[in-house]
């Protein structure tokens, strides 16, 4: 992908994280997302194929950077407590850092939970995973 279209592709799931947290996933209209995005409603078409595509995208865009980190700095973590001490404050501090896209997992938490059923991508050897993930979900869509 070159360096324009991936722009472009960050530009729209960037929006979409801010569209869908105002409106919530079912009001928000890709006419809105491509609006926030700059782009044409038609553009969003040429990246996804709906916006169920778009929301499945956000998972895979922004748990998957996230992911990525988490295991970098497991693998430097011993002791399955501490391992969980770290996968939990590093979640808090990333959905405190993006408070949309808290947001969009709280309202959205039983789409992700598939995803991740799914093979989304979340195959973090350590079982704590899944179930903090879980709390997290619980947790933002009870106080937010």
């Amino acid at each position: 992908m070159s360096k324009k279209t991936k722009d472009k592709y960050q530009a729209i799931i960037d929006a979409a994280v801010k569209v869908i947290a105002k409106y919530g996933y079912h009001n928000a209209q890709v006419a809105k997302i491509a609006r926030e995005a700059g782009v044409a409603e038609g553009t969003i078409y040429l990246y996804f194929q709906n916006k169920e595509d778009v929301l499945v995208s956000i998972f895979k865009e922004k748990m998957g950077e996230y992911i990525a980190l988490v295991r970098d700095e497991l693998q430097k973590t011993a002791g399955p407590l501490e391992k969980l001490k770290l996968l939990i404050q590093m979640h808090f501090t990333k959905l405190e850092a993006n408070r949309d896209l808290a947001a969009v997992l709280a309202e959205n938490g039983k789409l992700y939970e598939f995803y991740a059923y799914a093979g989304g991508g979340h195959d973090i050897t350590s079982p704590y995973f899944e179930e903090a993930i879980l709390r997290t979900i619980a947790f933002y869509q009870k106080h937010l």
